[in-house]
Parts: structure tokens; C-alpha cells; sequence
């Protein structure tokens, strides 16, 4: 493998804030990007209807150009030196007891602004010492989020996409024993995803372990394409009050039944996904990201 410092290549001169590089880093021997490729797909659209002229990119960043990279964690920290000042990094994953995550990401949250889509994290930054430029940026909606075809028919009673590790594996299996249609996709991203969700009548979500935080981008793409969402929720995870009556979570014993319930029921299913998505729908990304770049410029 290439040092990740290759993979960033320096395009241009004298940083301004007026043009922004959305970057997503992409690792030679490392496929599983495209989880955050679709976050950072939402951030590209929301500082283009904030009127900035952007690009989306991967693993370039401009010297003329504010870049918000996303995945900052498979980098070399020494990278961090070389980027601008005005760089903003966006974490799209959990902080964890064991510092891995922790000590990838300190040398880039000491330098520059970081934007965290969980508060969980901000917290944690904070009592590292490290949160002083560490903001909370809540997940939104744009129309550019709703990426499913909605008339679509719906041959798919529950879809689990994502990695399955062997903590999904146990609780997927006891799912299906308990006599419930479950499609599996892992490794399946972006267009291929949005054709199987589309034929899902129900998306399912479970945590990768015990003291997961809510998966946020998965609970968000559920609601911005009016799927019926049943999630996990554990002792480590948060569902934010005003998506409380739009999401159908409970403990991952519960979410069989939780599935059937909706699948015997049609008309509460449908209407749980229209809760879903006119609460997420009412929160604005734009303003959201406008917000968050007044506090980055204020340091």
C-alpha cells in the first residue's frame, strides 16, 4: 500500500473561504468509503445552495479552497501539517474506550474545525481536552437526500444493508428464525442500495456492538426516502426527541416483533414512515451548515 500522503494531491494556491473542496478520502486497500461518500454528497449540495461554488472530490485537496474531508481518520497524521488552516474536518464515526479513533483523529480536531454529526462525540472531545473548535452539526434534510424511487413495488418485507459483523450476524439470525422475510445486503452501496430499498418495506437497524452510538446517516437515509425505519437501540444510543414518533426502536430482543407488527399492518407502517420523514424533512441542512461555517470562521 501507497503512504495515505500520496493520496493527497495539492491542487492550486492561497486558501479563501468562498470555494469549498468536499473531500472524501479513499484508501487504496480500503472499499468501505462509500458509507460516508453519501453524507458527504448531502454537505456538497448544502454549500451549493448556500451559493458557494464547490467540488467534490477524492482524496485531492486545494490550496485555494476551504476542504472539508471526510474519513480524516485514514490518514497520516503528519498530513494534517500540510493542509490549510481553514481546513474542516467532518468525523462520520463513533468515538471508542480503546483511542484508536481518538489518536488518528488528534493531530487534524488540535488543528482545525471539526464537525461532529454526533453530540455523543462532542462531549468526548471535550473531556480529551480537545473539543475547543469541536462543533455539533445536526444531521438534516435537503431534496437531494431523497434518492429512492418511490413507486416501486415493494417485494422486500425487511432490508438490513451494511457490514455484518458477528454481533449482526446473532441478532439477524434470531430475526429469521422467528419467521421474518430478511434481506442481508452487505458490501452494497449508493445506486445499488437505493434499488433495494426501494423494494423494502421495512429497514431494519442494528448496532455493530453493544455500546453503539444510534447510527445517525442510516437512521437519516431511512426518514429522507420515507421508509419505515425499526432500529436497535442500546444502552449507548440516542434518538433524538423530535424523530421519536417517527422511528419505531426498541432492544434488538424486541425488533422481530416489531417488524411483524408493522408488516401486518400496512396502514401503520405506512404512516410511521410519513411521521419519519416530515419530522427529518423539518430539519434544515442548509441553515444548519450556514450556522456551522459562522462558528468555524469564528474559530
Amino acid at each position: 500500500m501507497a503512504p495515505l500522503r500520496t493520496l493527497m494531491r495539492p491542487v492550486g494556491d492561497n486558501a479563501v473561504m468562498r470555494r469549498f473542496n468536499v473531500l472524501v478520502v479513499q484508501p487504496d486497500d480500503y472499499v468501505n468509503y462509500a458509507p460516508f461518500l453519501g453524507v458527504a454528497k448531502s454537505m456538497y449540495f448544502a454549500l451549493r445552495r448556500l451559493g458557494y461554488d464547490v467540488r467534490l472530490a477524492g482524496n485531492e485537496f486545494l490550496r485555494d479552497a476551504t476542504n472539508v474531508i471526510f474519513g480524516a481518520h485514514h490518514l497520516a497524521g503528519e498530513i494534517a501539517a500540510d493542509l490549510p488552516s481553514d481546513t474542516i474536518v467532518y468525523n462520520t464515526e463513533q468515538l471508542r474506550a480503546d483511542g484508536a479513533l481518538v489518536e488518528a483523529l488528534t493531530p487534524f480536531v488540535s488543528r482545525f474545525a471539526t464537525w461532529e454529526p454526533d453530540s455523543g462525540n462532542v462531549e468526548a472531545w471535550r473531556a480529551l481536552g480537545l473539543g475547543s473548535r469541536v462543533h455539533y452539526v445536526q444531521p438534516g434534510y435537503l431534496p437531494e437526500s431523497s434518492t429512492v424511487a418511490a413507486e416501486t413495488s415493494t417485494d422486500i418485507d425487511v432490508l438490513f444493508f451494511g457490514k455484518v459483523n458477528p454481533r449482526r450476524m446473532v441478532i439477524l439470525d434470531s430475526i429469521m428464525r422467528a419467521g421474518i422475510s430478511l434481506h442481508v445486503a452487505d458490501g452494497v452501496y449508493l445506486a445499488d442500495r437505493d434499488a433495494l430499498v426501494a423494494r423494502a418495506k421495512i429497514l431494519l437497524n442494528v448496532h455493530a456492538a453493544d455500546d453503539s452510538a444510534l447510527e445517525m446517516a442510516r437512521v437519516a437515509y431511512a426518514l429522507a426516502n420515507r421508509r419505515a425505519l425499526v432500529t436497535e437501540l442500546g444502552g449507548g444510543a440516542r434518538l433524538d426527541p423530535d424523530l421519536r414518533d417517527g422511528v419505531l426502536a426498541g432492544t434488538n430482543a424486541e425488533l422481530a416483533a416489531m417488524c411483524r407488527t408493522l408488516l401486518a399492518d400496512d396502514k401503520r407502517r405506512l404512516e410511521l414512515a410519513e411521521r419519519g420523514f416530515q419530522a427529518f424533512s423539518r430539519r434544515d441542512l442548509v441553515a444548519t451548515v450556514r450556522n456551522a461555517l459562522a462558528q468555524a470562521s469564528a474559530g
